[in-house]
């Protein structure tokens, strides 16, 4: 016999909707069964089947008798208010344990007897405690034994959203304040292994993983096949098991395998979309501000065989930005200003996981695919607990970890006013909206970067260009003969200020207690939309308005005859070949102010959406057989704006990256490039005030890189 140090139970129980008596108020539940139940409880060291002796002399009647068993709200029974009732009498039959609920007639509480009524809550759950279980191992000692509970008594009978597991036990006292359970035979033909034993099979099937995944490794390398096909065999699985090798080298066998050969189709598809996946790469990595030397490498980048993807290649991007301490405005999360050690910054982060898996399922795997540090990384397992937590249970554990006494008596408005005192559950929500801002802001660059060259700005100051005051020319140098300087000054004419554009919303008590969801998806959602779409209205708007208000440093429209980059009237065409090379001329024959020849290539052609086919088919790579057929524009890159609202002016663009005079510029204050978020409490309202800001501004610094046509409206396809 053993005796030790126990707690409450739980269990499912059943509602016999057959039962409910609207006119009394009064329905039937099965509270406990003599079925077999798997149970893996904390105060005991081996998994057992419990089995409750459904008889009088096993149960204690005394509150069952006396109608003191509440029926309360998820097991809430630290308040009265929590209570919707109780039982007020009892009976056994065919080894059932059946209670009559007789439900409260406080108005407040009739809401949820309509749900009753209506079987719309059907969730209940019974909690219990065990005084006296008699051991019975099994015939098998590799089987768990049974305990029969014949000594027990039920405390209460809960709504819940989620019935209790089977396997559920409250641990609402400490093992010191716990009732004391005696198990008759408790020696009797131990079969469960010790604490000892299960840590070293627990060690064993690690080591026995990190083998099956090193051999996995050795083969895929040994075939020459890329790392990340090594990920995917490790995880796949075959009917709920690991591959086993045998199925892991068939795999590779198959990868190995010879490609068809390609067709005319195929080799134009395959490079439109290298051409694609090259201009992304690009195009986001001058987002970041990197180097044009490491933009090339970057695309050459092989993976196996294969070229790097676009996702692993804006995964190389941000570590290139973390090694030059670039950091992402939002990124990561802290702990709370009173953290204690990686344990309570641990917990801090479990909750906010927790939280963004019930508000967005799947985004805390998103999120962390956004970086190549922690692509792989998996939810934390303790997120579990909080992810169907309520806010309000949220508050309650967040006061619990800063060890506020009697949190489980105290009122929700009370819960959530005193939480949002403390430094955590602003942290907290302040970290989880971020991650949501971050999630709809980061992943998608935008496409007016790849026309505009980033200014760096570290204050709010007029920021200038630079100019020569002469033509930048080589000259014959005697023997004796001294270095002319080419001198730069300020272009006083060419500036850009930054300017702070922003939105913040709160966060009150009222969120907190009805549990909107909403604060962490729906407005972040539609702040980092909008902060993208802001941006992008800016600068197109610049390009639409390009022959009246967007004025360039020389006073003169961006475009216009002046400027030799704009065809209007009887020169404006449709998309044709002699329109086309009228622009690439226009182009190719701009000028400094000395008269030194730009050598201005235009690399992209802009279209709306209404010529779009146009420009596609008038592009389209071919392979031709004759001279007369070869596509002389296939090297253009055509591109589609929803911000153009003329649908037939279009445009020709020369790639900033690749041409030395200045166009479109842009700006961010150093260090917070993009959306940026800060948070404080507003001590007069009882808010959590989160503010979004963007401190940005664009500018048009030249115009011999772009060129413009006014269009005529085509005559078919």
């Amino acid at each position: 016999m053993k005796k030790i140090k126990g707690g409450i139970l739980l269990t499912r129980a059943t509602v016999d909707t057959s039962s409910v008596n609207p006119t009394e108020k009064t329905f039937d539940v099965v509270f406990a069964t003599e079925t077999p139940v798997y149970r893996s409880t904390y105060w005991a060291d081996e998994s057992f089947y419990e089995i409750l002796q459904c008889d009088k002399k096993s149960i204690r009647a005394e509150r069952l008798d006396n109608g003191v068993v509440p029926f309360v709200d998820n097991h809430g029974t630290y308040t009265i208010l929590n209570q919707f009732g109780r039982c007020i009498a009892w009976t056994i039959k065919d080894k059932e344990c059946r209670a009559t609920i007789q439900y409260s007639d406080q108005d407040s509480k009739a809401d949820l007897w309509k749900d009753i009524e209506s079987s719309k809550i059907t969730g209940i759950s019974a909690g219990y405690r065990v005084w006296k279980y008699e051991r019975v191992p099994d015939k098998d000692p590799k089987k768990p034994p049974v305990y029969r509970a014949v000594d027990w008594e039920l405390f209460e009978i809960s709504m819940v959203p989620v019935p209790a597991d089977y396997m559920s036990s409250v641990r609402s006292e400490d093992e010191q304040n716990g009732n004391e359970i005696e198990i008759i035979n408790y020696k009797q033909n131990r079969s469960v292994m010790e604490p000892e034993e299960i840590l070293e099979k627990q060690r064993q099937a690690a080591e026995a993983e990190r083998k099956r995944g090193k051999e996995i490794r050795t083969a895929v390398r040994s075939a020459n096949l890329p790392e990340i096909f090594a990920d995917e065999l490790i995880e796949r699985s075959e009917g709920g098991k690991p591959l086993t090798m045998e199925a892991v080298r068939a795999a590779i066998t198959e990868k190995q395998a010879a490609p068809a050969p390609l067709s005319a189709e195929d080799i134009t598809r395959a490079l439109e979309n290298e051409h694609k996946r090259s201009g992304e790469i690009r195009t986001a990595a001058r987002a970041a501000g990197l180097p044009d030397e490491f933009t090339d490498e970057l695309i050459a980048r092989k993976v196996g065989k294969d070229f790097i993807s676009v996702d692993a290649a804006k995964a190389a991007i941000l570590d290139k930005m973390a090694e030059m301490d670039v950091n992402i405005a939002a990124r990561g999360a802290g702990g709370g200003a009173n953290a204690k050690g990686d344990e309570r910054t641990a917990i801090i982060n479990a909750m906010s996981e927790g939280m963004m898996q019930r508000a967005q399922p799947g985004s805390v795997q998103k999120l962390y695919s956004l970086d190549e540090t922690t692509k792989t990384r998996a939810m934390d397992v303790r997120a579990h607990d909080y992810k169907y937590m309520s806010f309000i249970d949220i508050a309650r554990s967040v006061l619990t970890l800063n060890g506020v006494p009697g949190v489980q008596s105290m009122s929700s408005s009370e819960v959530a006013k005193r939480a949002l005192d403390t430094t955590d559950l602003p942290d907290l929500f302040t970290t989880t909206v971020k991650r949501f801002l971050r999630l709809n802001y980061e992943p998608v660059v935008p496409e007016w970067m790849q026309y505009s060259r980033q200014v760096p700005a570290d204050d709010f100051r007029v920021k200038t260009g630079v100019k020569f005051d002469q033509a930048v020319t080589f000259e014959e140098l005697d023997e004796e003969g001294e270095y002319k300087e080419s001198n730069m000054m300020s272009d006083e004419k060419a500036t850009i200020q930054l300017q702070t554009f922003a939105r913040s919303f709160g966060i009150s008590r009222k969120v907190i207690i009805n549990d909107d969801l909403g604060i962490l998806t729906n407005i972040p959602r539609n702040i980092g939309i909008g902060a993208r779409q802001f941006q992008s209205r800016k600068f197109w708007n610049m390009i639409i308005n390009g022959t009246t208000t967007t004025l360039c440093p020389d006073g003169q429209p961006l475009f216009c005859a002046a400027h030799n980059n704009y065809a209007s009237g009887k020169n404006a065409s449709t998309i044709t070949d002699p329109s086309l090379s009228a622009g690439r001329t226009a182009m190719r024959r701009q000028k400094s102010p000395q008269g030194n020849e730009l050598l201005v290539v235009p690399k992209f052609l802009l279209v709306p959406p209404e010529l779009q086919t146009t420009a596609e088919k008038f592009l389209r790579l071919i392979y031709p057989t004759t001279t007369q057929n070869v596509n002389l524009w296939s090297g253009l890159v055509p591109d589609t704006n929803v911000y153009f609202t003329n649908a037939q002016q279009w445009y020709m663009v020369a790639d900033p990256g690749e041409t030395t005079v200045d166009g479109m510029v842009h700006s961010y204050l150093t260090g917070q490039e993009g959306l940026y978020t800060e948070s404080y409490m507003d001590k007069k309202t009882d808010k959590l005030i989160i503010k979004a800001r963007l401190d940005f501004a664009c500018a048009a610094w030249g115009y011999s890189g772009w060129y413009m046509n006014a269009g005529a409206a085509a005559v078919g396809v």
